[in-house]
């Protein structure tokens, strides 16, 4: 795991203008509701609802921390649950849902999934295999659409602002030390520390999820080499 440095991201007030933040954006904010493709009966990753209702797991921690930025602290999630892998594909390529949780990375269907015949666009890994050669299952991402391009960033930002607030001691009591953000207009200045209020960041989200099943090590862990540069992720089937 390695932190993006995140730059020049805080811009003036004066400067703040409005942008274009895509359709998907849009008719989220309209709903007031983020719909989430996710896999159940996976301990760690996606439980079914215990008795108060509540769906556990880092991947429903990650698709409440989305809602939250795109619905201003927000965290309300419509899971959908999906029956196999090609039913997210499908449920997503139909705009069924906004995104899908626990798909793997790999050339295949980042180009031309088989199913739906289009590619799709897959968020940095939140979680990666104890193997030691790469294979197809060998990430988790999250997935959006290509044909949203400024949503998929905005997924995407939200995995790697979780890696950047554990690698920079944000935690989520501490939500509000996030940097403010103004990629995507002033409506969103608080994305990364709404996604932190909710979720925590990323060791808080593993810790609480995955620990008692996978214990944490490999490259899960955060890069231990930061003064030699990152080590970059090839996905499967990428040459």
């Amino acid at each position: 795991m390695y932190a993006i440095p995140l730059g020049g991201i805080e811009w003036p007030e004066a400067k703040w203008i409005e942008r274009d933040v895509g359709s998907f954006l849009q008719d989220i904010r309209k709903r007031g509701k983020l719909r989430c493709g996710i896999h159940l009966s996976r301990p760690g990753f996606a439980s079914p609802p215990d008795a108060s209702s509540v769906v556990d797991g880092v991947e429903a921690d990650y698709c409440r921390a989305i809602s939250a930025s795109a619905l201003m602290g927000d965290d309300d999630v419509d899971f959908v649950e999906l029956s196999n892998v090609t039913d997210g594909f499908l449920k997503l390529y139909n705009k069924d849902v906004d995104v899908v949780a626990g798909m793997s990375w790999n050339l295949q269907n980042n180009v031309r999934e088989p199913t739906t015949g289009v590619g799709y666009t897959f968020s940095p890994p939140y979680f990666y295999s104890n193997a030691v050669e790469s294979t197809a299952q060998d990430s988790l991402s999250l997935v959006t659409r290509q044909d949203d391009h400024l949503w998929s960033s905005f997924v995407g930002w939200i995995v790697e602002g979780s890696i950047y607030a554990e690698a920079y001691n944000h935690t989520q009591v501490e939500f509000n030390s996030m940097p403010l953000v103004d990629v995507f207009g002033p409506n969103f200045r608080r994305m990364f520390r709404n996604a932190l209020l909710v979720s925590g960041n990323y060791g808080e989200i593993y810790d609480r999820n995955l620990e008692p099943y996978i214990p944490r090590s490999g490259r899960n862990l955060l890069n231990g080499n930061p003064e030699q540069g990152p080590q970059h992720y090839a996905p499967p089937g990428f040459p």
